[in-house]
């Protein structure tokens, strides 16, 4: 495997990482103002890593953009595996169309978070409860989201390298 090819798509993936998480982070933070429902906060919540050992100094609450980073940090690793599934579904030649598989491997990828909800809302008071089936909801939708956008770009680099679909181009 060539080091500078590698490179080139851990960065792709870097950028569709960050492009998605920082959609998905929006999307929490205004449900979380417009409804109160603590889905931004879960989002971003460390609570339960043990920064008192880690930093043999007890630890005030985390800035939020120290919290964010670290979910951006996910997001990066995410978007380089979703590149990576890319190229590995293409070298395979699978016979997916690059159209419906970039849709499926982000909406995957979407899907994968989704059950974090319960141990994430039990190790923490300032996250929603286990039983807020509406914080719930908006956590898959925005998870759901973020996979679409992962999706959504790996079509729009297609569709740069390639020219928009015609009219007459079925949508697979």
């Amino acid at each position: 495997m060539h080091r500078s090819s590698f490179m080139s798509r851990a960065g792709t993936g870097m950028l569709y990482g960050l492009v998605s998480g920082v959609g998905l982070a929006l999307f929490l933070k205004a449900v979380q103002a417009m409804t109160g429902s603590r889905v931004y906060t879960l989002l971003l919540n460390v609570d339960f890593v043990p920064w008192n050992e880690l930093m043999g100094r007890p630890v005030l609450p985390l800035p939020e953009w120290f919290e964010f980073s670290l979910h951006l940090i996910v997001s990066f690793i995410i978007g380089v595996v979703f590149v990576e599934g890319l190229r590995i579904e293409a070298a395979w030649k699978v016979t997916w169309s690059a159209r419906s598989f970039a849709w499926t491997w982000g909406a995957l990828l979407g899907l994968i978070p989704i059950p974090l909800y319960v141990p994430l809302s039990l190790l923490s008071e300032r996250t929603p409860r286990l039983d807020d089936g509406e914080a719930w909801c908006w956590w898959a939708a925005g998870h759901l989201l973020y996979g679409l956008l992962l999706g959504c770009f790996a079509r729009l680099k297609d569709w740069m390298k390639r020219g928009m679909p015609k009219k007459t181009d079925s949508l697979r």
